[in-house]
C-alpha cells in the first residue's frame, strides 16, 4: 500500500520520546567514560575501541536520524563528550 507524499511526516515529526533520549545519552555516557578509561590504563585494547567506535556509530545515527538540532543529538552528543572528559580528568 503506498502513502502518498501529502501524508508523509517531517523529519522533525519523528523523535524519540524524551526518556529513551535520556537514558540512551546516560548510557552512552558511562560505556563511553568506561572505554577511555580502559583505554587510558592499557592503550592496546580492543575492546574499548569497538565500544568507542559503537558508540561513535550510535551518536552519528541518531543525529542522521533525528537532525542535528534535536533534544536526542544534543544529548547524546553531551553525554558523550561529558563521559570523555571525565575519563581525561579523573584518571589519576
Amino acid at each position: 500500500m503506498a502513502v502518498s507524499p501529502e501524508r508523509l511526516p517531517e523529519r522533525a515529526d519523528i523523535a524519540p520520546p524524551l526518556a529513551a533520549s535520556v537514558l540512551s545519552a546516560l548510557a552512552l555516557g558511562v560505556v563511553v567514560y568506561f572505554a577511555l578509561r580502559i583505554l587510558l590504563l592499557s592503550p592496546g585494547n580492543v575492546l574499548a575501541l569497538v565500544c568507542l567506535v559503537l558508540m561513535g556509530l550510535s551518536v552519528g545515527n541518531t543525529v542522521r536520524r533525528s537532525g542535528l538540532r534535536s533534544l536526542a543529538a544534543a544529548l547524546m552528543l553531551g553525554a558523550a563528550l561529558l563521559g570523555g572528559l571525565l575519563a581525561f580528568v579523573l584518571r589519576g
